[in-house]
């Protein structure tokens, strides 16, 4: 279009008006004349040899180039029709795209604003703090420093959420003693029932998650342990269990395992893996059962 509108510079005001106008719309009609320019030859073509297509049959004869002429209208139209239906369809996709590209641009503006305003609260009352310390200290003074800086921390917790470290236990109804690493076990036959949980002992919830338990190489599950499945492609003696979420200072359910235990074993240890969206980066926890 830039090449049209090229060609039109240097002509008088009026008349390069009108030269673009109809330049513009020669540009928007030229899908739909080559359809025309297309047909018109077919039909002239068919009007060329219309005695000759006349010959081809006795009794159909003066229907066959009438009929030819009509089947070139129709595909012509049809042509037409579909160059038509194209350019709406082209059209739309540009103003969608024009949309989306302006609801994105709109987004990242948006979260660009949010981040600013964090780190302007945070820089104010950073400020604030600073200068109340500097004053001279007495009793209403104080009180508002201690106000100003929880709301400092409050600020910056929003802004660097704290990690969490779930811990694996056997199970107990104190939560001080946790974690309990080792139990003992009365063996009656190869099959060993253990239960253990997951402790969440910090002030924050433990967002989506996943805990996988790890058995002796030499043991096998008796069944497949409730609320647990089996990961294509992971080991044998791997079993997870998702959670939503693990409350603070609070443990998820019991979660109950049955082991079959080669005879001449006299403990035996597996192991857990905890993470979750803020969790610390994973490590492995033991948890040791001692057979009697």
């Amino acid at each position: 279009m830039s090449l049209l509108v090229s060609s039109a510079v240097g002509l008088p005001h009026f008349v390069r008006t009108v030269t673009v106008e109809l330049l513009k719309l020669c540009e928007a009609a030229a899908p739909y004349l080559s359809e025309v320019f297309l047909g018109v030859l077919a039909f002239l073509a068919l009007l060329k040899d219309w005695t000759e297509y006349g010959k081809l049959s006795k009794k159909w004869g003066r229907s066959v180039p009438l009929v030819a002429a009509i089947v070139t209208v129709f595909v012509t139209v049809l042509g037409l029709y579909a160059t038509h239906n194209a350019r709406i369809v082209q059209a739309s996709s540009e103003t969608t795209i024009t949309q989306l590209s302006s609801q994105v641009g709109q987004l990242r503006a948006d979260n660009q604003k949010n981040a600013d305003g964090f780190r302007d609260s945070f820089s104010n009352l950073y400020d604030r703090f600073s200068k109340l310390q500097s004053k001279v200290q007495n009793a209403e003074l104080l009180k508002e420093i201690k106000e100003t800086k929880q709301q400092l921390i409050d600020t910056q917790n929003k802004l660097s959420p704290p990690v969490i470290t779930p811990i694996a236990s056997f199970p107990t109804g104190d939560a001080t003693r946790i974690p309990i690493t080792e139990t003992k076990i009365t063996r009656n036959s190869d099959v060993v029932t253990f239960r253990f949980i997951v402790y969440n002992a910090s002030n924050y919830n433990a967002k989506t998650g996943g805990v996988t338990l790890r058995i002796c190489k030499a043991c096998t599950y008796a069944n497949e342990p409730f609320g647990f499945v089996k990961i294509v492609g992971s080991e044998e003696s791997d079993r997870e269990y998702d959670f939503q979420h693990i409350w603070a200072h609070s443990a998820t359910e019991e979660l109950t395992v049955h082991v079959v235990v080669p005879p001449e074993y006299q403990s035996f240890t597996v192991g857990v893996f905890v993470a979750c969206e803020n969790c610390s980066p994973v490590e492995q926890q033991h948890l040791k059962v001692t057979l009697q």
